[in-house]
């Protein structure tokens, strides 16, 4: 098993495309296997999980970047578009408010105050250039949250 640069789901070491992302992996530059250290894909609500299952998927996604010194997580956890809320969404920010409560990470910023031009997501990008074209899908979305590491 291999882990998809795109996505971050795990995938067969002989698979020619992401079964997740549909991610070509055998084009693959050393740029972007640079850039996955910088930044990596958690996708919660993939499966229509359970509150809690998600929680878990979250509580594993922070450890393993954390493993493996990934500095950016994008969250997927949607914004609650089915009707039923956004429970995942409103427990992802409480669990990551904690976690950065207690250290556990720097900083998190919600997707639709992630902006390239002002506030958290323009220091972000002042930090990290590669971003503003690995996240362009972050951008004032709801149904993210961006975790720094």
């Amino acid at each position: 098993m291999m882990i998809c640069p795109t996505c971050g789901n795990k995938v067969e070491r002989s698979a020619s495309t992401c079964k997740f992302c549909g991610e070509d992996l055998q084009q693959k530059s050393d740029e972007t296997k640079s850039a996955y250290q910088l930044h990596r894909i958690v996708n919660l609500e993939y499966g229509r999980p359970t509150v809690a299952t998600a929680m878990r998927k979250l509580e594993q996604g922070i450890s393993q970047a954390c493993q493996q010194r990934v500095k950016v997580l994008t969250l997927i956890h949607g914004y609650g578009s089915s009707g039923k809320g956004g429970l995942i969404k409103e427990e992802c920010r409480k669990m990551l408010a904690f976690y950065q409560q207690k250290g556990t990470i720097k900083s998190a910023i919600a997707g639709e105050a992630f902006k390239r031009k002002s506030g958290p997501g323009k220091g972000l990008l002042r930090q990290y250039p590669t971003l503003e074209r690995l996240c362009t899908s972050d951008f004032n979305n709801p149904g993210v949250s961006i975790v720094v590491l």
